[in-house]
């Protein structure tokens, strides 16, 4: 049976583990061919990395290239979408997905902590965005989807630095989309919402996860399968929660 992304070839930063994870695994299963990249990387068995992830793919039915990457070295994207395009010819999908969760207030946040969350949460999804647009722009073809937070919109003293590049994020979804309208390409931002991820019991192992879902329980795989089968601007420019998805959107 022919899956939503059959043909497609898609990038998921981050996607090593937690939310990125679940969507490569889910973008493969509607037939997409899979680049997992990350930081994370190692073939040990019982280790989340993009070897794992890429390996479940491939163990259940999909196709996956697992390749090394620090989106905030510019150099390492760039070589990772020259490698898509080597081994796959062309990318249809991107996913800024990979970012840095900081609990503290700006009083807490050192100057080199603040750095390394800009780095990677607003100048990975530039480097991203500008490495495979020329081909989306020149297929006239292509979805960027952004994960983004409700923490841009948060009043509290905390996660200042960020919801800083979470707001940044969504602005840059929004503006990208408007140069983008007659180039073909859709530019969104999906909200997941609070998720239950490993790397937050990581840094909360006491943590009472009543309530908590993982990405696979949420609307999250779905709404984003829907965003990555977009190409042109009749849904472009949007910042969407996924527990909305299928009711106020699309």
């Amino acid at each position: 049976m022919p899956g939503q992304l059959n043909g497609k070839i898609a990038i998921v930063t981050g996607s090593s583990r937690g939310i990125g994870k679940a969507i490569a695994k889910g973008f493969a299963k509607e037939g997409a061919k899979v680049v997992v990249c990350g930081r994370t990387s190692s073939a040990e068995p019982g280790v989340l990395s993009i070897e794992g992830t890429a390996q479940e793919i491939e163990q259940e039915g999909g196709q996956a290239l697992a390749v090394a990457c620090d989106v905030t070295s510019e150099s390492d994207v760039n070589a990772l979408v020259e490698r898509a395009l080597r081994e796959w010819g062309q990318v249809d999908v991107l996913v800024n997905n990979a970012g840095i969760l900081w609990r503290q207030g700006l009083l807490n946040t050192p100057s080199d902590k603040w750095n390394e969350i800009i780095r990677t949460n607003l100048d990975g999804p530039y480097y991203c965005a500008m490495a495979v647009l020329p081909g989306m722009m020149a297929r006239r073809s292509g979805s960027i989807i952004c994960i983004t937070s409700g923490r841009a919109y948060s009043e509290d003293g905390q996660s200042t630095a960020y919801a800083a590049t979470k707001a940044g994020l969504d602005r840059l979804t929004v503006k990208l989309a408007t140069e983008l309208r007659d180039h073909g390409v859709a530019v969104n931002a999906l909200e997941p919402g609070a998720t239950l991820t490993e790397r937050l019991l990581d840094f909360n192992p006491q943590m009472d996860v009543t309530g908590w879902q993982r990405a696979e329980e949420k609307k999250i795989i779905p709404a984003c399968v829907y965003l990555a089968s977009l190409s042109g601007n009749e849904f472009t420019g949007r910042i969407v929660n996924q527990a909305e998805f299928g009711t106020t959107w699309p």
